[in-house]
């Protein structure tokens, strides 16, 4: 299977390239074998980094993909931080990919979550740019609301992994509660009736950018908890409720009643 892999590396066709690096990723997550994974690890380091420079997006995700399986493949968190110096690398393409197409940044937001859901450890050296990049894409309006989404849930995890480390961080205590007041003011502007046959929700969480902030605020509010989060939110909550705009208002309401839920 390696030869093969190494015969295909060699191939310029697009589809060959893609095919490689889903056959990379089958191969990642079935081998159940560290040793065998860090015995072939320059080969895959070579073609994942040649795959980053390919001038076609879709081999630059699939490669960007194959890499962070790869890393979330190894169990031994001494051997996965011997690949450290490739999260530089993996911050960089991030953005790349996200600035080119939305669609592509998902796919790669995806994937880094993955990989900080399996190796928390890991990513905590950029956690606090993991932290910046994923509150740009969540304070920027015009971006689709599944990229949006899909950074929020980023910054659940890192949260949940690093409940210390993100109370220390200064964008959390600041630029992010202003974001997360923004986004609980963005109500959809979904008509009654059309909204009541759609009435799964689920689904309308995931395309409703205020109620995906609400169920975002009810979970870090679990792992931070109200002593930490109450005051940081209180005069952002405060300046709202007393705001004529009935979307701000809600906004304030809504925090308030997450962020003092079971506060005795």
């Amino acid at each position: 299977m390696i030869q093969i892999i190494s015969t295909l590396s060699s191939v310029d066709a697009l589809n060959i390239k893609l095919g490689l690096m889903y056959l990379i990723e089958i191969i990642c997550e079935n081998s159940f074998d560290d040793n065998l994974l860090m015995e072939y690890s320059s080969g895959f380091e070579a073609i994942f980094q040649k795959g980053l420079e390919d001038e076609n997006i879709q081999v630059k995700v699939a490669s960007f993909k194959a890499l962070t399986v790869f890393l979330a493949s190894i169990t031994k968190l001494e051997l996965v931080m011997k690949f450290s110096a490739v999260l530089n690398i993996l911050l960089h393409k991030c953005i790349e990919l996200i600035k080119f197409d939305q669609e592509s940044g998902i796919v790669t937001l995806e994937s880094l979550n993955d990989l900080i859901e399996t190796h928390p450890k890991f990513i905590k050296p950029i956690l606090n740019d993991m932290l910046t990049i994923y509150a740009e894409i969540m304070e920027a309006e015009a971006l689709e609301i599944n990229l949006r989404i899909t950074a929020m849930h980023g910054v659940y995890l890192l949260v949940n992994s690093h409940p210390t480390a993100v109370k220390k961080t200064q964008i959390f205590k600041t630029k992010y509660v202003e974001i997360y007041m923004k986004m609980l003011s963005e109500m959809d502007d979904t008509p009654v009736e059309e909204w009541a046959n759609e009435f799964k929700d689920e689904v309308i969480s995931k395309n409703d950018i205020s109620l995906s902030t609400e169920e975002h605020l009810s979970q870090i509010l679990e792992v931070l908890g109200n002593k930490f989060l109450l005051p940081l939110f209180i005069n952002h909550i405060q300046t709202y409720l007393k705001s004529d705009q009935p979307n701000l208002q809600h906004a304030g309401l809504i925090c308030m009643s997450i962020l003092t839920e079971n506060c005795h």
